[in-house]
C-alpha cells in the first residue's frame, strides 16, 4: 500500500474532526479492554466493572447509551453494591445529550474535561531524545509484564489496574516502553484505527519526569507511524500533558467529560 491510498482521515471540518476523535477513544478502549471477563456491550455503549478498587478499572463509555436513566440506576447500583469507585466517559457527540446531567442527578461527580487533540503528522517535527533513553516496543509477555509495571508507577495506579492491558495484534496496537541504563520509565500506547493514530497511556514515572520523556514516548510512535502512511494523530490530555502536546503540535478539537463515583474527579 502507497501512501496515496492509505486510509486517512479526509474531511478535517471542525464536526468531522470531533466525531473523529471521539471514535478513535472509544474504539481504543473497546479494543483494549475487550478480553476482560465482565466486558460488555449493549447497542452503543460499552462497560468494563472489574470491581478493582480504583476508577481505571471500571469505565463504562459510548456514543449512544439506551435507555440512559435506567441504564445508569442499573450501573450505579452495581458500584454501590460492590463498592469500586469507576469512570463514565462522555465525549461531545454522546447521546442523550442530556446524559451528563441524568448522571449527576443519580449521584455522580462533576466531570473533570480532557481536551481531545489532533495533529498533522505530516508537519511533526522529530523531538529531541532524552540523553541514553531507549525506546523499545513490547513484543512478549515479560515486556508487556515491565510495561505494565511502568504504566502503574507512572500513574500512580495498582498494579492490577495496568494488568487489563493485554498483548494486542501489531497491526492494531503498540505498546513502548522508554528505558533509561535498563530501568523502565516511561510507557505509551499507539492504536490503530480510521488511518488515524492514536497515543494512550502516556505516563513518565515520577522520579524521572521533566526530562523530555514524555514527548519523546508521544512523538516517536507517531513517527513510525507517520512512515507506515498515517498522516493524522490524536490523544486525550490531562493537564500535565497538555502544554507538551501543545508544544508537539497538537491542538485542541473537544472535550471529553469524565464523570466519576465513588471517587473524586481526578484523571
Amino acid at each position: 500500500m502507497t501512501t496515496s491510498d492509505f486510509p486517512s482521515l479526509q474531511d478535517f471540518t471542525p464536526k468531522s474532526l470531533i466525531q473523529a476523535a471521539q471514535d478513535h477513544y472509544e474504539i481504543a478502549l473497546d479494543v483494549a479492554l475487550s478480553s476482560q471477563p465482565t466486558f460488555r456491550r449493549k447497542g452503543g455503549v460499552r462497560e468494563m466493572l472489574s470491581g478493582v478498587m480504583n476508577p481505571f478499572g471500571n469505565m463504562v463509555f459510548g456514543n449512544d447509551v439506551p435507555n440512559a436513566e435506567s441504564y445508569i440506576e442499573d450501573v450505579t447500583a452495581r458500584l454501590k453494591q460492590s463498592g469500586a469507585p469507576a469512570f463514565w466517559w462522555v465525549g461531545p457527540n454522546t447521546k442523550p445529550t442530556n446524559l451528563g446531567e441524568l448522571l449527576l442527578q443519580k449521584g455522580w461527580s462533576e466531570p473533570a474535561a480532557l481536551p481531545a487533540m489532533m495533529i498533522d503528522l505530516t508537519t511533526m517535527p522529530h523531538p529531541s531524545t532524552p540523553e541514553g533513553m531507549e525506546l523499545r516496543i513490547v513484543e512478549s509477555q515479560e515486556d508487556l509484564e515491565i510495561w505494565q509495571g511502568a504504566l502503574a508507577a507512572g500513574y500512580g495506579l495498582p498494579l492490577e489496574v495496568a494488568q487489563l492491558f493485554g498483548l494486542l495484534d501489531p497491526n492494531v496496537a503498540l505498546y513502548y516502553t522508554a528505558f533509561l541504563d535498563d530501568q523502565a520509565v516511561a510507557t505509551s500506547a499507539v492504536f490503530f484505527h480510521g488511518g488515524i493514530a492514536g497515543i494512550y497511556c502516556v505516563a513518565t514515572v515520577s522520579e524521572f519526569r521533566g526530562r523530555g520523556l514524555g514527548a519523546a514516548v508521544t512523538a516517536l510512535p507517531l513517527i513510525e507511524a507517520r512512515k507506515q502512511g498515517y498522516r493524522t494523530g490524536t490523544l486525550q490530555a490531562s493537564q500535565m500533558g497538555h502544554p507538551v502536546y501543545k508544544r508537539l503540535g497538537f491542538y485542541d478539537v473537544a472535550e471529553v467529560n469524565i464523570f466519576t463515583f465513588g471517587a473524586p474527579a481526578s484523571t
